[in-house]
């Protein structure tokens, strides 16, 4: 299965790759500071980076994320596309049903809209064009929900879609067809796709 990196994966490893330039030291170098004043705890990490004004939020974050290793999966793309695979087969390892009607809908995605990308997380899978475009969830052993973003949309939403609530929480995921095992309705499936593909012409922000 071809997946993409993730944006927040993406945009983590720029920071990385630019700390040198854009704080005065690199992460191993940051990493060798707080080794010297030998803190263990966050919150003395947090307080002692917060001297160093060219370590904005973001950054300083990061550094401490990445010395402390709770997020060591995501701090590189390299080691983001090693786990997303591992991310897909927890998601549905209780869920077996799901696995055909899972890659398929990944295969129909990829198949149709050269821009879409598949950025699995632990629980579940966004297809980005720009920004998120659908999203699969499998919800229960016998059903996998398919969301489209459909914010943007100010025509009739027909009656096989059912809201998410997202239009009110202000949520990207606003509808979803509910799948189950043999969902066979691929005409259905590229239908909102291609909707929620379209409307993503990269000028909102969320």
């Amino acid at each position: 299965m071809q997946y993409s990196i993730h944006p927040s994966i993406a945009y983590v490893s720029s920071i990385i790759r630019n700390l040198k330039t854009t704080s005065g030291l690199s992460l191993g170098e940051w990493h060798a500071l707080i080794r010297k004043e030998k803190l263990v705890d966050p919150k003395q990490i947090k307080e002692f980076l917060n001297q160093y004004k060219e370590l904005g939020a973001s950054k300083k974050s990061i550094v401490i994320d990445s010395y402390l290793e709770e997020k060591k999966p995501f701090m590189d793309s390299e080691s983001y596309l090693q786990n997303a695979p591992i991310f897909v087969e927890k998601m549905l390892f209780a869920k077996p049903n799901l696995k055909p009607l899972f890659d398929h809908i990944i295969s129909l995605t990829i198949g149709h809209f050269p821009e879409a990308k598949i950025c699995p997380c632990e629980t579940i899978v966004p297809v980005y064009r720009t920004h998120v475009i659908a999203q699969l969830k499998p919800a229960t052993k016998d059903r996998l929900e398919l969301g489209f973003a459909l914010k943007k949309f100010k025509g009739k939403i027909s009656d096989e879609l059912v809201s998410t609530g997202g239009l009110e929480k202000g949520d990207r995921i606003t509808h979803k067809l509910n799948c189950h095992p043999n969902f066979k309705n691929d005409s259905l499936i590229l239908k909102w796709m291609e909707l929620s593909y379209t409307l993503d012409d990269g000028n909102d922000s969320k």
